[in-house]
C-alpha cells in the first residue's frame, strides 16, 4: 500500500510539471493557389455566314465546336482528326473540311483560345494504307461569305420593322399599365402620368397626367407628389 501511495504521488508530480508540446504542421498546399482555374477567354471564329454545298447558311446553335489532334492530312481535301465534337463526345476519328487554319500531323486544332464551329455534312470514305476503305463522320467549316450591303430600300424596310416592333411593345406596356392603374397600382399610375405628361406612346394630355399623379399621390407616392408640384407650375 505504501509503495502504491508513493507511486501515485510521483505520477501526479510528473503530470503537474509536464509541458504540453503542440507540433505545428503546415496545411497541405491549396491547389487553387498554384493552379489557374480561372476561365480562359475564348474567341469564336467569326464568319457568321458560310457556304456549304453551294448553299449559304448562318451559324447557329446547331453548329458544333471541333477540337483534337490531326492524325492525317488529306491534301486538297481536309484533315482527319482524333478528338471531340461538342455535344457528340469523343470519336475515334472524324474528317473536317474547309477549316480556316493550317495544321500538320500531330498538331492540335483549333489554336489555343479559339473555337471553331463546324456542321455535320454526312460521311467521308477514304482508302487506308492497307488498301481497304473506311467511312467516318464528316464536318464542314464552310466557306466564309460576306453578305452584300443593304440597299436603301432594304434599310428603310428594316427600320420600319424595328419601329413597328417598338410600337407594338409600347402598346402592350401601356395596356398593361392601364389595367394595373385601374387597381390603383402606384407604379402604374406614375408611369401613365409620365406618358401623358411627355406624350410617350400617347397624345400629350396634362389634365390626365395630373389626375394620374394625384391618384398615385393618394397611394402614398412621394415621387408623384413632387412631380405633381412641378406640373402645376407649368
Amino acid at each position: 500500500m505504501k509503495n502504491l501511495f508513493w507511486l501515485i504521488v510521483f505520477a501526479a508530480t510528473m503530470a503537474a510539471n509536464a509541458q504540453v508540446i503542440i507540433e505545428h504542421h503546415d496545411p497541405p498546399p491549396n491547389v487553387l493557389n498554384i493552379t489557374d482555374f480561372s476561365p480562359q477567354s475564348q474567341s469564336v471564329s467569326s464568319d457568321p455566314y458560310r457556304i456549304i454545298n453551294g448553299e449559304t447558311q448562318k451559324v447557329d446553335a446547331t453548329w458544333l465546336a471541333v477540337s483534337g489532334e490531326v492524325v492525317q492530312v488529306h491534301p486538297n481535301e481536309g484533315l482527319r482528326i482524333e478528338g471531340s465534337i461538342e455535344g457528340v463526345g469523343r470519336s475515334s476519328d472524324f474528317f473536317v473540311v474547309n477549316l480556316p487554319v493550317s495544321a500538320a500531323e500531330h498538331e492540335m486544332v483549333p489554336p489555343k483560345g479559339y473555337v471553331l464551329l463546324v456542321k455535320d455534312v454526312g460521311t467521308y470514305t477514304y482508302s487506308t494504307a492497307a488498301g481497304s476503305t473506311r467511312t467516318i463522320r464528316k464536318y464542314d467549316y464552310g466557306i466564309p461569305w460576306t453578305p452584300p450591303p443593304l440597299t436603301p430600300e432594304q434599310i428603310a424596310e428594316r427600320n420600319a420593322e424595328i419601329e413597328a416592333r417598338k410600337k407594338r411593345a409600347m402598346e402592350k406596356a401601356i395596356e398593361f399599365d392601364k389595367a394595373a392603374a385601374i387597381n390603383n397600382d402606384t407604379g402604374a399610375l406614375e408611369r401613365m402620368a409620365e406618358r401623358y405628361r411627355d406624350g410617350s406612346g400617347v397624345e400629350t394630355n396634362l389634365i390626365k397626367a395630373r389626375i394620374y399623379f394625384m391618384r398615385a399621390e393618394e397611394g402614398g407616392s412621394n415621387t408623384a407628389s413632387n412631380q405633381l408640384s412641378k406640373l402645376e407650375q407649368k
